[in-house]
């Protein structure tokens, strides 16, 4: 705004162009990168000028519309669907089970474990680190770090530490377990497997 209280040319063109991009239903974004060869100090004050004058004629701001803050919505991890997207099957309980921590998912896992195994059994999955593909046949209560990977061995964290050189971030979540032949059960970190999407 002018000092005698007009709207100056640049000013007068941004709230036009806000008129014209809400009937249209596009974004002011557009806008802004076409604008932002105007100098710095005109394009603040445009933009505090036009804010301060769409809340007082009752129009709502572009912040918003956009919904509540961020920091107001609790954040449930997304998945990708695009074909070669990977997702670990924990990312992919958090957010079927609708947790935001990690470190809540192990005693969500403990608590729902029916829940749980109807989501995992029969599903696909991979492991980088050895290249291994199978199908989960269950899904174990105890966390990898109290999980025996033998008789009076050591346990699934530290087998992992040890042999594979593997330290797990979460070794309070449970494993992932594939049946072989004479019942013979191999334990893997839930962390380290993927979704065969």
């Amino acid at each position: 705004m002018s000092e005698s209280g007009e709207l100056t040319d640049d000013e007068d063109d941004v709230q036009r162009n806000e008129k014209n991009d809400k009937t249209r239903g596009t974004k002011r974004k557009k806008h802004q990168r076409s604008s932002s060869s105007s100098s710095s100090s005109s394009s603040s004050s445009c933009s505090s000028s036009s804010s301060s004058s769409s809340s007082l004629s009752g129009e709502t701001s572009l912040s918003e519309n956009e919904g509540p803050s961020v920091s107001s919505k609790v954040k449930i991890p997304k998945l990708s669907h695009s074909n070669n997207s990977r997702v670990f099957i924990h990312r992919y309980l958090m957010h079927k089970l609708s947790i935001s921590d990690v470190d809540r998912l192990g005693l969500e896992i403990r608590r729902r474990h029916e829940t749980v195994r109807e989501a995992l059994i029969g599903k696909f999955v991979f492991a980088d680190y050895a290249n291994i593909n199978f199908r989960i046949h269950d899904v174990t209560i105890e966390s990898a770090n109290q999980l025996k990977a033998f008789k009076n061995g050591p346990s699934v964290e530290e087998y992992f530490r040890k042999k594979k050189k593997f330290t797990l971030e979460h070794p309070q979540l449970p494993c992932l377990v594939q049946r072989g032949g004479d019942n013979h059960r191999s334990f893997f970190p839930m962390e380290l497997m993927f979704l065969n999407q």
